[in-house]
């Protein structure tokens, strides 16, 4: 590949769309590509291209929808190009939806499906556009065909909540069963066939599932705690309270040999359900002060003080704050 001369990198930062500079924070990339452009009198629609995606990768698709202007000149005189026909109108779709320019976009992605019947990311971004519009169910077959095109976890996860939000529990568990067999052991794939059986009812089923994952688990203070919900779900109150004595005894053992910030968490989720409000605070607590920028952890302190404020004070000299228990 040709060496460029640096002074010429210099000066294409310059030569970018809209004005954008080095100083930016744009990638090395758009500036060496850039400086590829400004070397040539006619630059290709590929490099154009090239550019265009990395501007948006780099959240400036104002800078990237210039460049695709210049792409939809030069092509006009290729209608046959698939650059014309799918690359191009796909990335002016991606981008307008950056810009929150909605118009006409899901006219340039029919044109790519027509072109590519399967193309995984134009019925991702259909589907997208479908929800906000209210159509559901075109939405749904959108993610479905997708995911045949292209299973992903991300595909599998979207679409078994699109499903089970909208009551096609059967379709979400073959979907995850599916989506098991062809892309191997997920435990967020897992977890939420679990969620969607016991939505279903079917709770023999989850029970499977989780004595599967407490065979294999390292740790298995989150399983029995999931088992808890089980029982509760199936209105086995004894069974219940009996898999989160258990999880409190496993999340103490782990504790007691790794005192780790996520495990003070997990035990903390034990003790809410448990409806221990003042200990489940003060694990959450501390796994924050160890870990100030730890999400999880401060996600479920503010719902432990959520649920303290809608519990009634007990009147003074009755001990510790307790709530209802809620089966994790």
């Amino acid at each position: 590949m040709k060496r460029l001369r640096p002074g010429l990198l210099i000066g294409a930062a310059l030569l970018l769309p809209g004005g954008a500079r080095a100083h930016d924070g744009l990638h090395v990339d758009i500036q060496e590509i850039t400086a590829r452009i400004a070397e040539l009198e006619s630059p290709p629609p590929e490099l154009l291209l090239q550019r265009a995606r990395l501007l948006r990768e780099h959240g400036k698709p104002t800078d990237a929808l210039a460049d695709l202007d210049r792409v939809d000149l030069l092509l006009e005189e290729m209608p046959d190009s698939p650059l014309r026909r799918l690359t191009a109108p796909l990335l002016r779709a991606q981008v307008l939806v950056d810009l929150d320019r909605s118009d006409g976009v899901l006219a340039l992605l029919d044109g790519v499906l027509t072109e590519a019947p399967d193309h995984p990311g134009a019925l991702d971004l259909r589907a997208d556009l479908r929800v906000a519009a209210g159509n559901l169910d075109g939405a749904i077959e959108d993610r479905r065909r997708a995911f045949e095109a292209l299973p992903t976890l991300e595909r599998t996860l979207t679409l078994g909540a699109a499903l089970g939000g909208t009551g096609r529990l059967e379709a979400a568990s073959r979907l995850y069963a599916r989506a098991i067999e062809r892309l191997g052991e997920s435990l967020l794939i897992r977890d939420a066939w679990i969620s969607n059986e016991i939505a279903r009812g079917e709770f023999e089923s989850a029970l499977a599932m989780i004595g599967a994952e407490l065979g294999r688990a390292a740790v298995r203070t989150p399983w029995l705690l999931r088992r808890a919900e089980v029982y509760r779900a199936a209105g086995n109150e004894a069974r219940r309270i009996e898999a989160l004595d258990a999880a409190l005894a496993e999340a103490d053992r782990v504790i007691a040999r790794r005192p780790l910030p996520v495990h003070l968490v997990s035990r903390a989720r034990v003790r809410l359900a448990r409806g221990e409000l003042d200990a489940a605070e003060d694990d959450a607590r501390l796994a924050l002060e160890r870990v100030p920028e730890f999400a999880l952890a401060a996600t479920l302190l503010a719902e432990i003080r959520e649920r303290r404020e809608s519990v009634p004070e007990a009147p003074a000299g009755e001990g510790a704050t307790e709530a209802p228990p809620d089966g994790g």
